[in-house]
C-alpha cells in the first residue's frame, strides 16, 4: 500500500471518530454515576452504574412522551411534504420572473442550519413576555 492510501485511512477513521464521539460520549455520561458527572476534569467513571436507565421510565409516562413526538413529527413532515411539493411542482411548470430567484432563495434558506436561529429566536420571544 502506498503511503498516500494510508493517510487517506487515516483521514478517514478521524472523521469516523468525530462523527461517532458524541453518541459515545453520551453512552459514558449515561453510565456515570451522579457524583462523578460534574466532576472536572471529566474522565472515564470509577464505577458504572445502570441505575439511570430504569429512572426514564419511572413516574413519567416516557413512551407517551415518545408517541407525542412521533405524532408531530409525522404530521409535520406530511404537511411539509405536501405543501412543498405542490410549490415545487407550480415553480417548476410555470413560466414566471424571478423563477431563479426563488430557487436560489429556497436553496439559500435550506442551506442555513436551523440551531443557527435558536439564539436570535429565545430573544425575540423573551422580548414578548
Amino acid at each position: 500500500m502506498r503511503l498516500r492510501n494510508i493517510w487517506l485511512y487515516i483521514l478517514v477513521l478521524l472523521i469516523i471518530f468525530g462523527f461517532l464521539a458524541p453518541y459515545l460520549w453520551q453512552l459514558i455520561t449515561s453510565l456515570t454515576p451522579d457524583e462523578e458527572v460534574t466532576k472536572l476534569p471529566p474522565i472515564l467513571p470509577q464505577k458504572i452504574t445502570l441505575s439511570h436507565y430504569p429512572e426514564v421510565f419511572e413516574g413519567k409516562p416516557f413512551a407517551r412522551y415518545i408517541l407525542n413526538s412521533f405524532v408531530v413529527a409525522s404530521a409535520a413532515t406530511l404537511f411539509s411534504l405536501i405543501i412543498g411539493s405542490f410549490c415545487a411542482y407550480a415553480v417548476a411548470r410555470l413560466k414566471m420572473r424571478g423563477k431563479s430567484l426563488i430557487l436560489g432563495m429556497v436553496l439559500a434558506i435550506s442551506m442555513f442550519p436551523p440551531i443557527a436561529i435558536v439564539s436570535p429566536l429565545y430573544l425575540l420571544l423573551k422580548s414578548f413576555n
